[in-house]
Protein backbone atom coordinates (compact mmCIF):
# COMPACT_ATOMS: atom_id res chain seq x y z
CA UNK A 1 0.00 0.00 0.00
CA UNK A 2 1.17 3.32 -0.80
CA UNK A 3 1.64 5.76 2.15
CA UNK A 4 0.64 9.53 1.79
CA UNK A 5 -0.30 11.71 4.17
CA UNK A 6 -3.82 11.92 5.81
CA UNK A 7 -5.75 14.83 5.71
CA UNK A 8 -8.94 15.11 7.11
CA UNK A 9 -11.03 17.67 4.87
CA UNK A 10 -15.00 16.86 6.11
CA UNK A 11 -17.81 18.44 3.53
CA UNK A 12 -19.41 21.72 5.14
CA UNK A 13 -22.84 20.55 4.09
CA UNK A 14 -25.75 21.18 6.11
CA UNK A 15 -27.07 17.55 7.63
CA UNK A 16 -30.03 16.21 5.79
CA UNK A 17 -33.00 15.00 8.00
CA UNK A 18 -34.72 11.93 6.82
CA UNK A 19 -37.24 11.85 10.37
CA UNK A 20 -37.10 13.47 13.34
CA UNK A 21 -39.25 13.24 16.71
CA UNK A 22 -39.41 13.57 19.97
CA UNK A 23 -37.51 10.20 20.35
CA UNK A 24 -35.08 9.87 17.31
CA UNK A 25 -33.50 11.56 14.33
CA UNK A 26 -32.24 9.44 11.29
CA UNK A 27 -29.78 11.94 9.30
CA UNK A 28 -27.42 11.63 6.12
CA UNK A 29 -24.30 11.43 6.70
CA UNK A 30 -22.13 12.63 4.28
CA UNK A 31 -18.51 10.64 2.75
CA UNK A 32 -15.84 12.15 4.50
CA UNK A 33 -17.07 13.39 7.87
CA UNK A 34 -16.67 11.22 10.91
CA UNK A 35 -19.24 10.18 12.48
CA UNK A 36 -18.20 10.51 15.89
CA UNK A 37 -15.17 12.87 17.41
CA UNK A 38 -12.21 10.86 16.50
CA UNK A 39 -8.13 11.17 16.87
CA UNK A 40 -7.79 13.44 13.80
CA UNK A 41 -10.50 16.00 14.67
CA UNK A 42 -13.25 16.58 16.96
CA UNK A 43 -15.93 17.48 13.81
CA UNK A 44 -17.84 15.07 13.13
CA UNK A 45 -21.73 14.31 12.21
CA UNK A 46 -22.35 13.62 16.27
CA UNK A 47 -20.56 17.25 17.41
CA UNK A 48 -22.61 19.40 14.54
CA UNK A 49 -25.99 17.57 15.39
CA UNK A 50 -25.23 18.61 19.37
CA UNK A 51 -24.86 21.99 18.39
CA UNK A 52 -28.67 21.57 17.83
CA UNK A 53 -29.74 18.98 20.89
CA UNK A 54 -27.33 17.51 23.04
CA UNK A 55 -29.10 14.78 23.62
CA UNK A 56 -28.13 13.39 20.47
CA UNK A 57 -26.30 9.83 20.62
CA UNK A 58 -25.79 7.45 17.72
CA UNK A 59 -27.49 4.45 17.50
CA UNK A 60 -24.72 3.10 15.42
CA UNK A 61 -21.81 4.48 12.98
CA UNK A 62 -20.75 4.50 9.76
CA UNK A 63 -16.89 4.61 8.03
CA UNK A 64 -15.60 7.98 7.65
CA UNK A 65 -15.68 7.09 3.61
CA UNK A 66 -19.04 5.42 3.76
CA UNK A 67 -22.15 7.70 3.38
CA UNK A 68 -26.04 7.49 3.82
CA UNK A 69 -28.29 6.85 6.92
CA UNK A 70 -27.54 7.31 10.70
CA UNK A 71 -30.16 6.65 13.58
CA UNK A 72 -29.94 8.47 16.45
CA UNK A 73 -31.85 8.46 20.01
CA UNK A 74 -32.67 11.83 21.65
CA UNK A 75 -33.05 10.61 25.61
CA UNK A 76 -31.89 7.68 27.36
CA UNK A 77 -34.91 5.51 27.49
CA UNK A 78 -34.97 5.41 23.03
CA UNK A 79 -30.99 4.70 23.13
CA UNK A 80 -31.51 1.82 25.05
CA UNK A 81 -34.23 0.31 23.24
CA UNK A 82 -32.88 0.80 19.86
CA UNK A 83 -29.02 -0.22 21.30
CA UNK A 84 -31.14 -3.53 22.16
CA UNK A 85 -32.57 -3.96 18.83
CA UNK A 86 -28.89 -3.71 16.89
CA UNK A 87 -27.64 -6.01 19.53
CA UNK A 88 -30.37 -8.50 18.45
CA UNK A 89 -30.63 -7.90 14.70
CA UNK A 90 -34.16 -6.64 14.79
CA UNK A 91 -33.23 -3.97 12.48
CA UNK A 92 -32.81 -4.31 9.09
CA UNK A 93 -29.97 -2.77 6.74
CA UNK A 94 -29.44 -2.48 3.41
CA UNK A 95 -26.01 -0.61 1.83
CA UNK A 96 -25.33 -0.37 -1.94
CA UNK A 97 -22.19 0.04 -3.40
CA UNK A 98 -20.10 -0.14 -6.84
CA UNK A 99 -17.61 -3.05 -6.74
CA UNK A 100 -14.61 -3.94 -9.16
CA UNK A 101 -15.57 -6.31 -11.90
CA UNK A 102 -18.56 -8.06 -13.08
CA UNK A 103 -20.10 -10.78 -10.40
CA UNK A 104 -21.74 -13.59 -12.14
CA UNK A 105 -23.57 -14.92 -9.61
CA UNK A 106 -26.95 -13.18 -8.93
CA UNK A 107 -26.74 -13.25 -5.19
CA UNK A 108 -24.49 -14.73 -3.01
CA UNK A 109 -22.93 -14.86 0.61
CA UNK A 110 -19.55 -13.98 1.70
CA UNK A 111 -18.81 -15.55 5.31
CA UNK A 112 -15.07 -14.94 6.18
CA UNK A 113 -14.42 -14.39 10.14
CA UNK A 114 -12.16 -10.97 10.63
CA UNK A 115 -9.81 -9.56 12.99
CA UNK A 116 -7.70 -6.75 13.27
CA UNK A 117 -4.36 -6.84 11.29
CA UNK A 118 -2.24 -4.83 13.63
CA UNK A 119 0.86 -5.45 11.37
CA UNK A 120 -0.93 -3.70 8.05
CA UNK A 121 -0.61 0.61 8.15
CA UNK A 122 -3.03 2.84 6.40
CA UNK A 123 -2.35 6.73 5.58
CA UNK A 124 -5.26 7.27 7.73
CA UNK A 125 -4.28 4.97 10.43
CA UNK A 126 -7.77 3.23 10.17
CA UNK A 127 -8.02 -0.38 11.97
CA UNK A 128 -7.07 -2.79 8.83
CA UNK A 129 -8.93 -6.34 9.06
CA UNK A 130 -8.27 -9.58 8.34
CA UNK A 131 -9.48 -12.57 7.38
CA UNK A 132 -8.68 -15.06 10.38
CA UNK A 133 -9.94 -18.42 11.08
CA UNK A 134 -8.13 -18.95 14.55
CA UNK A 135 -8.87 -15.61 17.02
CA UNK A 136 -11.51 -13.81 14.14
CA UNK A 137 -14.95 -13.33 14.96
CA UNK A 138 -17.97 -14.29 12.55
CA UNK A 139 -18.61 -12.01 9.77
CA UNK A 140 -21.49 -12.70 7.61
CA UNK A 141 -22.66 -10.91 4.28
CA UNK A 142 -25.36 -11.20 1.63
CA UNK A 143 -25.28 -9.50 -1.88
CA UNK A 144 -27.66 -9.41 -4.36
CA UNK A 145 -26.38 -7.89 -7.92
CA UNK A 146 -28.71 -4.87 -9.29
CA UNK A 147 -26.86 -3.75 -12.45
CA UNK A 148 -23.69 -4.89 -14.41
CA UNK A 149 -21.61 -2.64 -16.39
CA UNK A 150 -19.91 -4.32 -18.24
CA UNK A 151 -18.60 -1.38 -20.17
CA UNK A 152 -16.84 0.19 -17.04
CA UNK A 153 -16.24 -3.16 -15.51
CA UNK A 154 -18.32 -2.75 -12.26
CA UNK A 155 -21.25 -4.41 -11.05
CA UNK A 156 -24.10 -2.32 -8.54
CA UNK A 157 -24.69 -4.33 -5.56
CA UNK A 158 -26.92 -4.40 -2.73
CA UNK A 159 -24.92 -5.60 0.42
CA UNK A 160 -27.01 -7.23 3.52
CA UNK A 161 -24.30 -7.28 6.37
CA UNK A 162 -25.99 -9.86 9.17
CA UNK A 163 -23.16 -9.14 11.62
CA UNK A 164 -21.40 -5.74 12.10
CA UNK A 165 -17.93 -5.51 11.69
CA UNK A 166 -15.23 -2.81 11.25
CA UNK A 167 -14.70 -2.42 7.61
CA UNK A 168 -16.91 -5.90 7.22
CA UNK A 169 -18.26 -4.91 3.62
CA UNK A 170 -15.09 -3.34 2.28
CA UNK A 171 -13.10 -6.42 3.39
CA UNK A 172 -15.62 -8.92 2.41
CA UNK A 173 -15.84 -7.82 -1.23
CA UNK A 174 -12.19 -7.70 -1.69
CA UNK A 175 -12.26 -11.37 -0.27
CA UNK A 176 -14.21 -12.15 -3.35
CA UNK A 177 -12.22 -10.34 -5.66
CA UNK A 178 -14.33 -7.70 -5.93
CA UNK A 179 -13.34 -4.84 -3.77
CA UNK A 180 -15.72 -1.33 -3.46
CA UNK A 181 -14.88 1.14 -6.20
CA UNK A 182 -12.76 3.98 -4.77
CA UNK A 183 -11.74 2.03 -1.67
CA UNK A 184 -8.34 3.11 -0.60
CA UNK A 185 -8.02 0.57 2.56
CA UNK A 186 -8.82 -2.61 0.78
CA UNK A 187 -8.86 -1.81 -3.07
CA UNK A 188 -6.70 0.11 -5.20
CA UNK A 189 -8.45 3.90 -4.66
CA UNK A 190 -6.40 6.85 -4.30
CA UNK A 191 -6.74 9.91 -1.73
CA UNK A 192 -9.74 12.11 -2.44
CA UNK A 193 -11.87 9.82 -4.39
CA UNK A 194 -15.15 8.78 -3.04
CA UNK A 195 -15.68 5.26 -1.53
CA UNK A 196 -18.98 4.10 -3.68
CA UNK A 197 -20.61 2.74 -0.49
CA UNK A 198 -23.65 4.01 1.22
CA UNK A 199 -26.48 3.05 4.06
CA UNK A 200 -29.26 3.24 1.25
CA UNK A 201 -32.01 1.53 4.06
CA UNK A 202 -32.97 1.30 7.52
CA UNK A 203 -36.11 -0.51 8.68
CA UNK A 204 -36.86 -1.14 12.85
CA UNK A 205 -39.44 -0.62 15.35
CA UNK A 206 -40.21 3.26 16.89
CA UNK A 207 -38.89 3.25 20.67
CA UNK A 208 -41.97 4.55 21.90
CA UNK A 209 -44.56 3.32 19.20
CA UNK A 210 -43.68 0.10 18.40
CA UNK A 211 -44.22 1.51 14.89
CA UNK A 212 -42.71 0.04 12.06
CA UNK A 213 -40.12 2.95 10.90
CA UNK A 214 -38.69 2.45 7.30
CA UNK A 215 -36.60 4.92 5.43
CA UNK A 216 -34.82 5.01 2.24
CA UNK A 217 -32.26 7.07 0.46
CA UNK A 218 -30.61 7.08 -3.05
CA UNK A 219 -26.95 8.27 -3.02
CA UNK A 220 -25.69 10.61 -6.50
CA UNK A 221 -23.34 8.08 -7.45
CA UNK A 222 -26.03 5.63 -8.48
CA UNK A 223 -29.19 7.85 -8.87
CA UNK A 224 -30.54 6.65 -12.49
CA UNK A 225 -31.16 3.86 -10.68
CA UNK A 226 -34.60 2.28 -9.02
CA UNK A 227 -33.30 0.90 -6.29
CA UNK A 228 -36.70 0.11 -4.58
CA UNK A 229 -37.10 -2.26 -7.23
CA UNK A 230 -35.02 -4.59 -4.78
CA UNK A 231 -35.32 -3.72 -1.53
CA UNK A 232 -38.03 -4.40 1.56
CA UNK A 233 -41.79 -2.90 1.05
Amino acid sequence: MKLIEYCYNPPRDEIEFLYDDNDISIVIKPAGLLTVPGNVSRDSLVVRLKQKNLNYNPIHRLDTSTSGIVLLSKNKRANQILSKLFSLRNVQKFYVAYVKGIINNDCGVVNYPMSRDFLAKSYTNAPIQKTDYVNGKNALTFYRVVAREEHLNRTLVLLEPYTGRTHQLRHHMKCINHSIEGDCLYGDGVAGERLKLHSCYLRFNHPTSGAVIKVFDTPEFCAHVNLDLYLPE
